[in-house]
């Protein structure tokens, strides 16, 4: 993520354009996006999707929202009313489940821990060919929570059968198959990952049959414990 808002006028926005201007090749980045609705302001985080020579093609604004991280959640809204020194902006959800589509690319944009829901992620693979994950895990700094977030993001992976490209500020960046093999960056290095991806249409058997497959277990779970509940009835 880069910090300036794409429709607002910005000299880092400039700036920014004016260093890759000789970059011809498209991208994804992610942007806080300010969007006036009837007048008043929302905002939102957000991934942009622009061609080879910058023009915007499409962007999504996040649905899935860090509690106290990106929003406030109600009732605890009146701790910022009592402190003032607590209030700000809060992140608006976004509404729409949507692909940004560029050429035989439709990207699942996934931002941040909108990776680990499998029920999210799977509505967009219906319409996707590739996973794509942004997210800041700084916050997180050297301890477990940023492998657990990576392996968390790399089974979605496996689910939809597609491949993740994942893009993270200190790490961990990572090129995902299929099969969940993956290419790594390591934690508060810089590099580059290269690596070649598919662009995947069919659907997993996880996928076609995820709710089937809940219901199976949750029918099992339920039988196993009726099961052992007779059992300790028979023995008294």
């Amino acid at each position: 993520a880069v910090p300036f808002f794409y429709f607002s006028e910005s000299n880092i926005k400039d700036k920014f354009f004016k260093e890759i201007k000789n970059i011809k090749i498209p991208f994804i980045i992610g942007l806080d996006n300010w969007v006036y609705k009837n007048g008043k302001p929302y905002l939102y985080n957000s991934v942009f999707l622009f061609d080879e020579n910058h023009n915007l093609i499409d962007y999504y604004n996040k649905i899935k929202l860090v509690p106290f991280g990106e929003y406030v959640p109600f009732p605890f809204k009146v701790f910022s009313k009592m402190f003032p020194y607590l209030e700000g902006w809060d992140f608006s959800f976004g509404k729409k489940i949507k692909t940004l589509n560029y050429r035989d690319f439709k990207i699942a944009p996934l931002v941040c821990f909108e990776a680990t829901f499998p029920n999210l992620v799977s509505k967009f693979s219906e319409n996707a060919n590739l996973l794509v994950n942004l997210s800041n895990d700084a916050w997180f700094g050297k301890t477990s929570a940023p492998f657990q977030h990576f392996e968390m993001s790399r089974i979605r992976a496996v689910e939809n059968g597609k491949y993740l490209i994942r893009a993270t500020n200190t790490g961990i960046s990572a090129i995902v198959s299929p099969d969940g093999k993956a290419k790594l960056s390591k934690l508060y290095k810089r590099q580059i990952l290269l690596g070649e991806v598919a662009l995947i249409n069919k659907k997993t058997f996880w996928l076609k049959y995820k709710n089937f497959i809940f219901l199976t277990f949750l029918v099992i779970f339920f039988a196993i414990i009726l099961k052992l509940e007779t059992n300790l009835r028979r023995q008294r």
